[in-house]
């Protein structure tokens, strides 16, 4: 039984996951409107959960509580490591433009003394 609920917690975090980098704005031709988002947030949390407990015989009132807290848990995860790759990746692509322009775009130190006493 607890093996099922972990996978129901991870399921929603899978889910959150998915819905957080789907690209709604090629879908929708628009911005996912918040109330929609979050509608869609409680769904990746209810909808596993009652899944694994229609299927599951002996689910007591502990049980289900539990379920709807792990799924809740792992749907709030997943919404955290969706916000945390797309931090980690917009500091990596920051900080590749900027050592492209430091070794591309700015002249290099001394460079624009040398080409001033040639002159």
């Amino acid at each position: 039984m607890w093996i099922g609920i972990v996978l129901t917690a991870l399921v929603a975090m899978l889910i959150t996951m998915v819905q957080h980098w789907f690209p709604w704005k090629e879908v929708l031709k628009k911005e996912l409107p918040r109330p929609a988002a979050y509608a869609l947030g409680t769904l990746a949390i209810l909808v596993p959960a009652t899944i694994f407990m229609a299927i599951e015989p002996a689910v007591g009132s502990c049980e289900a509580i539990a379920t709807l807290w792990a799924a809740a848990a792992g749907a709030g995860l997943g919404t955290m490591v969706g916000y945390l790759v797309d931090s980690l990746l917009g500091m990596k692509i920051q900080l590749s433009a900027a050592q492209f322009e430091a070794q591309h775009l700015r002249p290099q130190v001394g460079e624009d003394k040398d080409a001033e006493g040639e002159g």
